[in-house]
């Protein structure tokens, strides 16, 4: 699949830009509200960091707790981009970028640098720093 993303847009300064665009995607603004991580070993993170900076908490979860979830959400994304890259073309959906970001988290690229995956982190500070599943 990623053999169909055009070259400029995978690789070099395109890549990076994808990566870093990636959490401003139209085509997944209610997809991906359900896209955050849940669980007692991230709540309790959260719970112990009120107060604190979110974007820091948001970088620590990327590097910690999340990271040890990376083949999911490589999953998950690959799993989307496929989804839309059937249908009509009409539709053109952003399934090019999404194979961008399943690929890069596949290869163990750095989730600080990959937007999706920011606003997965920040989702989950709001979700769980509200009480909705701590």
């Amino acid at each position: 699949m990623i053999a169909e993303v055009p070259e400029a847009m995978r690789e070099g300064a395109g890549g990076a830009t994808v990566l870093r665009e990636s959490g401003e995607l139209p085509d997944l603004e209610v997809i991906a509200q359900s896209w955050f991580e849940d669980g007692p070993d991230i709540a309790q993170t959260i719970r112990g960091a009120r107060g604190r900076n979110r974007a820091k908490l948001a970088t620590y979860l990327l590097v910690s707790v999340i990271t040890r979830h990376r083949d999911k959400w490589a999953d998950l994304i690959l799993r989307t981009a496929l989804w839309m890259r059937e249908a009509p073309p009409e539709f053109d959906l952003c399934w090019r970028e999404l194979s961008i970001v399943a690929k890069a988290l596949a290869d163990g690229r750095d989730m600080t640098k990959i937007g999706l995956m920011q606003n997965i982190a920040q989702r989950t500070i709001a979700v769980l720093g509200n009480g909705a599943r701590a």
